[in-house]
């Protein structure tokens, strides 16, 4: 346990039934949960991930953005891909390497997320966003900006994977519509895919590829690096997950 840039950071063990589930937290919030007897994470969106990448049959390189435990950066070096994870804590990477069998094959980069975009000069066939600081994505590593130095970085059939909260509809899907118009505005096709049929108890994952033949809506907001509006508009989203999240978790 110890005190970072992220707030409080802690790797911790509990145990259910026959298996024992390694955790990595930040304030509270698990970030990786790792199941010691398989040696495999029990997050669904994880899956849905590797599922979609591992469907294409373009390998290629990786770009991770935000590196946590290292067990999405594992699966896929594992089934050939060459992959750099970016991570804003020092911290998190050693926990990753000590606590989480971090493969030695990633390229890990100590750099906050939209600074490695705003100079990078390779080329990735898949570039994933799985930044979170408790249950809130920054947001100013998803704005208009941000997203159209991402496209010029893809691959010409690559893709960008962003992991996000459930909410969809309501004044807690707010976000989650600017973030569809931003990636809109930028000219990316997308696709949602759910962990969960409540909002309140998943995760969507966003498949997205450049595309010539979509344009914002007018009516919607859209995240730029001078306005950026995605941490207000998912305020109650971010509420109502960390309720429904202790509830859980206390409950169990």
């Amino acid at each position: 346990k110890e005190e970072s840039l992220n707030g409080t950071i802690e790797v911790s063990e509990e145990r259910n039934n026959n298996s024992v589930s390694r955790l990595l937290t930040i304030n509270n919030i698990i970030q990786t949960e790792y199941d010691l007897t398989n040696k495999k994470s029990s997050s669904k969106y994880l899956k849905i991930i590797t599922s979609e990448i591992l469907k294409d049959s373009t390998k290629g390189n990786v770009l991770l953005l935000g590196l946590g435990g290292g067990v999405l950066a594992n699966m896929l070096v594992e089934k050939g891909f060459n992959l750099t994870g970016v991570e804003f804590d020092q911290r998190i990477i050693n926990c990753s390497k000590n606590y989480f069998n971090l493969s030695s094959e990633v390229n890990v980069v100590e750099a906050d997320a939209r600074n490695y975009i705003n100079n990078n000069k390779n080329k990735f066939q898949y570039i994933i966003f799985d930044l979170f600081k408790s249950e809130e994505c920054p947001a100013h590593t998803i704005t208009l900006e941000s997203f159209n130095l991402i496209k010029q970085q893809l691959n010409p059939n690559g893709k960008l994977i962003i992991n996000w909260h459930g909410y969809y509809s309501g004044k807690a899907g707010q976000g989650t519509l600017t973030l569809l118009n931003t990636l809109r505005a930028a000219g990316f096709k997308v696709k949602l895919k759910s962990t969960d049929k409540s909002e309140a108890h998943s995760n969507l994952v966003w498949i997205a590829k450049p595309s010539k033949n979509v344009h914002a809506i007018f009516s919607l907001p859209i995240n730029l690096d001078n306005y950026q509006l995605l941490e207000q508009q998912n305020a109650l989203a971010s509420l109502q997950w960390r309720k429904n999240y202790l509830n859980y978790y206390q409950g169990k």
